[in-house]
């Protein structure tokens, strides 16, 4: 019984996980954008 009431809770954070993923990616998706600019900015000089 102890481990499906485990696996039940690893189940419930690997949903909050992927529900998360979404604004993580767009997260990431600005850092690289503000990435390349300041790597052409820098470039550039």
């Amino acid at each position: 019984m102890a481990q499906l009431q485990q696996a039940s809770q690893e189940l419930q954070k690997t949903r909050a996980d992927v529900k998360g993923l979404p604004e993580l990616l767009a997260e990431l998706e600005g850092l690289k954008k503000g990435h390349h600019m300041i790597h052409r900015l820098h470039r550039g000089k």
